[in-house]
């Protein structure tokens, strides 16, 4: 018990809202590098707005008829307050089973513990950092995401908006602080510091946080999650023709279908350097008997099962000894996919090379040996980096053919491999964002009805829906999704998957742009 109730005091809890939503928070953020060339330029200023300081145009899109901002549609702030559960997300932290986890787990003011508020919330440590405008219950508020740096919010919406629009987004980051969400790698990463967890940051879920009461973190694919938001922003192809000019606009790019795949291959990144990290900080734990990897970065389900003879899982097999639990396998989900897309399948021993590796680093002894564990998963983590680099050069397509040759693929992967729920997930609302972006090329693609009655089959296995809007809330559903988990069987979503292979075109088809 005294384990437990240190990593509880530690950490504290991250709580409920924001296992729904799309994107994370950093808590102080580092401050950005200089372009070559820039270095005599003082970096950003660090300061935390409120909402309030932003609400001012982005709620009042009536102001800019004559003269409108182009690269927004000043509505945002709108939406966010009226639909965003990431607007709720410190406010939970009062609320009943927030509380009885508080109370649980010891903690004295949860709304000043950074491990809670860092996910809940933005957390400033430095009263001084923090401008008029900054309220705690703002929650996962504009900068979170964006940046918290003064000289970006004062430029972007300032007298110097026409200079500000011809800024390059590199220099718009890297000199001035505002975070590239363009870039579907770094937008990925600030989702998966709360969805998956990072250390550096103080986001960690922990099992005792379980035990006390926290609904279990899903697998998150982050395109989908960003619809369910829902979304307070534009895609490109959805801006006016003046901004995608300014925005470098590419009408053959699918750009929910880029963000699929390179962020399929940051979510295990992200998750091999929390396990790595937390591996880490486990071996220098002052008592032997904290020096054990928390049960939250395993499996949860190799031990929360139904006990079922026979079942899925004695037929699958087991990567290792039966008893010793993995870590978790839904990060592995996309990351053929984007080895496939990159045209790097001949890497793919490289990849099971280093993933033996970790799995017989938590073979070794019950719950890993940690420095193996570190190790294995820091080098993964380094592996991935490279192969995301590759995914996002000029001369990786994402247009139609790839689109279908990605459906393809996961068709593929789906009838090799025996998912568990959380796997079959992400490879399922994967499908399901590229199939959708694919059809609105399309008036009438060929099989659509057809193939929409195979995702709703699809959906009834998996409950893809995920609780979208505020009006929704995840704790009303989390009894249907644990049913779910229950009752998955893979042979039924693997058969879709291969009906779904029979409706898809052939994957060499590039007679449409």
């Amino acid at each position: 018990m005294r384990y437990w109730k240190q990593q509880a005091w530690l950490v504290g809890i991250v709580g409920l809202a924001v296992l729904t939503c799309s994107l994370g928070v950093r808590g102080l953020a580092q401050q950005p590098k200089v372009n070559p060339g820039t270095e005599k330029r003082p970096r950003p200023t660090l300061l935390y707005f409120g909402v309030s300081a932003c609400a001012n145009c982005h709620t009042n899109p009536e102001n800019y008829k004559d003269s409108p901002p182009l690269l927004c549609r000043c509505n945002e702030t709108v939406i966010w307050k009226k639909e965003d559960k990431h607007k709720d997300a410190y406010t939970n932290l009062f609320k009943d089973r927030a509380q009885q986890m508080v109370k649980i787990l010891q903690i004295k003011d949860v709304g000043n513990e950074k491990s809670c508020v860092s996910c809940h919330g933005v957390y400033v440590a430095d009263a001084n950092l923090k401008h008029p405008s900054f309220k705690a219950e703002d929650g996962v508020s504009c900068v979170a995401c964006h940046g918290p740096y003064k000289e970006w919010i004062d430029k972007h919406g300032g007298i110097d908006r026409e200079e500000w629009r011809k800024k390059p987004r590199q220099e718009k980051e890297d000199v001035w602080g505002m975070t590239d969400l363009w870039d579907p790698a770094k937008r990925t990463k600030k989702c998966a510091s709360c969805h998956i967890g990072n250390s550096d940051e103080g986001k960690v879920v922990t099992h005792a946080m379980y035990a006390a009461g926290h609904p279990p973190l899903p697998g998150v694919e982050v395109s989908t999650f960003s619809d369910a938001m829902p979304r307070h922003w534009q895609y490109l192809k959805e801006k006016k023709e003046a901004a995608q000019k300014l925005l470098d606009y590419k009408p053959d790019e699918l750009e929910r279908t880029k963000l699929v795949v390179i962020g399929g291959l940051v979510d295990l990144q992200e998750a091999m350097n929390l396990l790595a990290t937390q591996a880490e900080a486990q071996t220098r734990a002052a008592e032997p008997e904290g020096r054990a990897l928390d049960l939250a970065q395993l499996d949860c389900y190799a031990c929360h099962h139904e006990l079922k003879v026979p079942g899925w899982r004695q037929a699958r097999g087991y990567s290792g000894t039966p008893g010793r639990p993995q870590f978790r396998q839904w990060p592995l989900a996309l990351i053929k996919l984007g080895m496939h897309h990159a045209g790097q399948d001949n890497r793919m021993p490289e990849l099971e090379k280093k993933l033996s590796a970790l799995r017989a680093a938590f073979d070794v002894q019950p719950f890993g040996k940690l420095d193996e564990v570190a190790r294995a998963a820091h080098d993964l983590a380094k592996w991935c980096a490279q192969l995301e680099a590759g995914l996002g050069q000029k001369n990786i397509k994402y247009d139609r053919a790839g689109a279908v040759s990605l459906l393809r693929q996961l068709c593929s992967l789906s009838a090799t491999d025996v998912p568990d729920y959380d796997t079959a997930r992400q490879m399922a609302w994967a499908f399901k964002m590229i199939y959708s972006e694919l059809a609105e090329l399309d008036p009438k693609p060929a099989n659509d009805s057809e193939i929409q009655a195979k995702l709703k089959a699809l959906d009834a296995e998996l409950k893809l829906s995920l609780p979208s809007g505020q009006e929704h809330q995840l704790l009303a559903e989390l009894p249907l999704a644990l049913q779910k988990i229950s009752e998955y069987n893979p042979g039924k979503v693997q058969q879709i998957f291969q009906q779904l292979a029979k409706l898809l075109p052939p994957a060499a088809d590039k007679s449409k742009p």
